[in-house]
Formats: C-alpha cells, sequence, structure tokens
C-alpha cells in the first residue's frame, strides 16, 4: 500500500510553486497589498447558454495600494514602485482612483495609481466615461509637453 505524505517541504515542490508560494509570502507580508471581490460579465457562460441574458461572476482582483504622503507611489496590477511621490505634482502622471467602499474592514480608503484609465478599466472590470478618458489624456499629454 502506498505512503502518501501530506507534509510538503521545499524540496518536494517544483522551481514554479516555489515561486508562487515566495510571491504569496510577500503579498501577505505587504500591508498595501489587498484582495478585492469584483463582478464581472462571465462571457462563456452568456455565450454557451444565448438565451439573451447576462450572466456574471464573481473574481478575486489582487491590488497594491499606496502609502502616506510622501512615499513612493506603485502601480496598483504590478507593485512596482515608480519614482513619483505620492502628493507631488508627478502623480497627476498617472490615473488614481480610491476604494472607498470598506472592504477587508479596512476604514481608511484604498488608493490606487494606473498608468492609464484603460489599465483600471481592464483590471477591475469597469468602464470608464469617455469624457474622463479623454480629459485624462489631454492633461498628461499637456504635463509631457511642458515637462520635456
Amino acid at each position: 500500500m502506498p505512503y502518501y505524505d501530506n507534509n510538503y517541504d521545499d524540496s518536494s515542490l517544483n522551481t514554479e510553486d516555489r515561486l508562487l508560494e515566495a510571491k504569496k509570502q510577500l503579498q501577505r507580508a505587504d500591508k498595501n497589498f489587498h484582495r478585492l471581490k469584483r463582478t464581472k460579465v462571465d462571457e462563456r457562460t452568456t455565450l454557451k447558454n444565448d438565451d439573451g441574458k447576462t450572466y456574471y461572476m464573481k473574481v478575486n482582483v489582487d491590488v497594491y495600494g499606496n502609502g502616506q504622503v510622501g512615499t513612493r507611489i506603485r502601480n496598483a496590477v504590478t507593485g512596482m514602485r515608480y519614482p513619483y511621490v505620492v502628493g507631488s505634482k508627478d502623480q497627476d502622471l498617472l490615473y488614481s482612483v480610491a476604494i472607498c467602499t470598506g472592504e477587508n474592514g479596512l476604514k481608511e480608503a484604498i488608493h490606487l495609481f494606473y498608468d492609464s484609465p484603460e489599465q483600471y478599466e481592464n483590471h477591475m472590470f469597469q468602464n470608464v466615461d469617455m469624457d474622463i478618458k479623454t480629459n485624462w489624456h489631454n492633461n498628461f499629454n499637456t504635463y509631457m509637453k511642458a515637462s520635456y
């Protein structure tokens, strides 16, 4: 009869599993990492049933929030830090949103920074009004021309 050991050690994991576990440990230790639940259209079910209804599903969205004024800004999707500082004029180069829903038992807003409104739309399964996107892109282009 074979013996199955449920107590895995690091040597029993392949390289991909080790990297995934290391990433999870880093995320757990990061106080600005949050996992939010969002609703998105379940295109597979909607197309499969073809009954005129739109079906939705819940998904987890991992986000990297930002710290206090004076800390370096992080990309909400990747967690990469920019050379820009929270509260500086340079933060206008990025599209920012605040999650103020009280999710995850938080009493403060989670401030998120994205490269563009389109990156926010793709990450959070939301639609941004075209006027807002146009205005942001115009302001971004004006800021870039003025700084170079």
